[in-house]
């Protein structure tokens, strides 16, 4: 996640230094190639520290159970480790990765605890006070690997005021250090270098009060860890649930273990098992934290399903904005998107506010090629479940993609059936031109010079050779304007402009040398100009086509009809010879009607087989073009 400068609602990017000791400092440059090779060194200190966990106890010779020493101390070393360098890989943001990995490279030194020199065995037992403080750090951190409350503050320095009191009993009034049941000696341990004096009742009494400072810190971290599950809205809780669970198993083995409560209880179990059981779950805390972010991997999976299947009902941002701070139990989630020129916009349109410090609110930045797209805004809460809110936020942003793809497809198919519907009513347009313009100028001129011949005809004698000749113009005339009227009615038929749609196909058929039979269950109300014209130039092309290509015996019928959502049928059924509609070439009649038709949001479909005859169904909606011509 990057920051955002809040006054120019642009990316903010860290500053650089042009020179001076930034640069010059040869530190600085130590360090960043440490923490490069951090990885490296860490992988091989944990690779060293489990050969010497399995090899070393299996050598000495020293402990009562050194195979189960080995197996304990070389999973207290891997698995913490393992588990922190997941975390790091899927939450790189999180600290509490860091903290197993130091985890696990605390619990190298234990291996001195099978070493029979004194000294060794002694630190190799001291090094179990800061791993027991790191494991109730990493307790109280999980899941976001930071102690910030003042309860989790004096809990840790109730561990290490417990610690204390223990080594010092220990270290200066015993002559051998006790440590965990894996590391007790067959025989006598290496003696406590560190050994003043025998106390025994001072040293009773001191450590009575130890284990219970130990209890109370026990008691209290479970306590402090049930509040936060009880108080956790459900995003919280299924983020703390796995790996709260694992931890107050072990810290109620834990007190067991320290105040010794297993005969008090009568419960039919050595008092021995009791302090391996500490020892056992303490290994078992990574796994538990692993769990946890599987689980919360899984999850986030799931909800994102979710959402995209609720986001199939609706692809609309508004929609999509409401469901995904349900999917989250997030409701203050908002994304907004960065538009050059306007800065951060929501997905209304209007500006989006970016949150302040005081708000208690988390950017989380997207970029695309190196620059800002879209912000997700939500409460801080939701940073224990980062990969939550990345697959949600990957999701939406899917789906605003998807809804301003689909947004735009949407308005380019409304304009180009605008554009379609206006080519074909200009088209109508200009043959209705044509047809007047063939009526009232070429068809009344031939008209007006077919009278003047037969004018100066009449003032002719009979028998004049001239008049014959006048005669056979005339004729020739009547031809013309016999064409040119059937020319005229091809263009744009008059019936179909003054009657209708039903007696403009009555026209068409008596013009037509097949046996047609017409069966209509039209109403006697009149469509839009579109619709009669689509339905009868479709009717006419599939009669010339039966007319051409099939034989002077084919039998054509016609039906029309209305469904009830207001859709006009068409259907053209000859007995002819057929074809295959696949051959179809762009060009031809039918795709010109198929053009005609698509511009008013019908639908033409053509059936048909070489040898078994042809169907032609046109489908068109009387509403898209009452809305195209502007009619009621």
């Amino acid at each position: 996640m990057r920051s955002i400068d809040l006054d120019t609602h642009e990316p903010r990017r860290a500053p650089t230094v042009a020179g001076g000791w930034g640069r010059s400092e040869p530190w600085r440059t130590a360090l960043a190639q440490l923490r490069r090779n951090a990885g490296g060194v860490v992988v091989f200190v944990v690779a060293i520290g489990a050969v010497a966990a399995v090899v070393v106890p299996l050598e000495s010779g020293q402990l009562r159970y050194p195979g189960w020493f080995a197996a304990q101390r070389a999973a207290a070393i891997l698995g913490p480790t393992l588990a922190g360098l997941y975390w790091r890989r899927h939450r790189p943001a999180s600290r509490f990765g860091t903290m197993l990995i130091v985890l696990g490279l605390l619990a190298v030194p234990l291996v001195l605890q099978a070493v029979s020199s004194p000294w060794a065995y002694f630190l190799g037992q001291a090094a179990e006070a800061p791993l027991v403080l790191v494991t109730f750090m990493v307790i109280l951190a999980f899941p976001t690997g930071r102690v910030v409350s003042r309860a989790e503050r004096t809990i840790l320095l109730g561990v290490v005021i417990t610690y204390v009191m223990w080594w010092v009993g220990s270290w200066l009034f015993t002559p051998q250090v006790v440590g965990s049941p894996l590391s007790i000696c067959k025989g006598a341990c290496p003696a406590n270098p560190l050994y003043l004096a025998s106390h025994p009742e001072f040293l009773r009494t001191w450590l009575r009060l130890a284990n219970a400072v130990s209890v109370a810190v026990a008691v209290a971290s479970a306590l402090l860890i049930g509040v936060r599950l009880a108080r956790a809205d459900p995003p919280r809780r299924r983020a703390l649930a796995i790996g709260s669970a694992v931890a107050l198993t072990f810290l109620v083995a834990f007190a067991i273990n320290v105040f010794n409560f297993g005969p008090a209880l009568s419960v039919p179990i050595p008092t021995t098992v009791w302090r391996w059981v500490p020892v056992i779950l303490r290994t078992a805390l990574p796994l538990g934290y692993v769990a946890a972010l599987i689980d919360a991997q899984l999850y986030a999976g799931r909800v994102v399903a979710g959402v995209l299947e609720r986001a199939l009902d609706s692809s609309r941002a508004e929609d999509i904005t409401r469901s995904l701070p349900a999917a989250l139990g997030e409701p203050n989630l908002r994304f907004g998107f960065w538009v050059r020129g306007r800065g951060w916009i929501g997905h209304d349109g209007r500006r989006f506010q970016l949150p302040t410090p005081e708000s208690g609110e988390v950017m989380r930045m997207i970029e695309r090629e190196g620059h800002p797209f879209a912000v997700a805004v939500h409460r801080s809460r939701l940073e224990e479940s980062p990969e939550l809110v990345d697959a949600i936020v990957a999701a939406s942003l899917l789906l605003f993609e998807n809804a301003t793809l689909e947004g735009e497809l949407g308005s380019a198919i409304r304009d180009l059936e605008d554009s379609r519907a206006r080519i074909v009513k200009a088209g109508d347009r200009e043959r209705r031109r044509i047809e007047r313009d063939l009526h009232d100028g070429a068809q009344q001129r031939l008209i007006a010079l077919r009278l003047e011949l037969q004018l100066v005809s009449e003032m002719m004698q009979p028998q004049a050779p001239v008049r014959q000749r006048i005669a056979g113009l005339c004729l020739g005339m009547d031809q013309a304007l016999a064409e040119i009227r059937d020319l005229a009615h091809g263009i744009f038929p008059a019936p179909l402009s003054t009657l209708g749609l039903l007696p403009a196909l009555q026209a068409a058929i008596r013009s037509c040398p097949l046996s047609v039979d017409l069966e209509s269950q039209l109403s006697d109300r009149r469509y839009p100009t579109q619709v009669e014209t689509a339905l009868y130039f479709s009717c006419v092309e599939a009669l010339q086509n039966a007319s051409k290509h099939s034989g002077p015996q084919t039998e054509v019928t016609i039906s029309l009809a209305e469904t009830g959502d207001g859709v006009v049928l068409l259907s053209v059924h000859d007995n002819g010879c057929g074809f295959d509609p696949s051959q179809l070439e762009q060009g031809t009649g039918l795709s010109g009607i198929r053009d005609r038709l698509g511009a008013l949001g019908g639908r033409l479909e053509i059936h048909s087989q070489p040898g078994s005859g042809t169907i032609i169904n046109c489908r068109v909606p009387v509403a898209p073009a009452l809305k195209s011509t502007g009619q009621p």
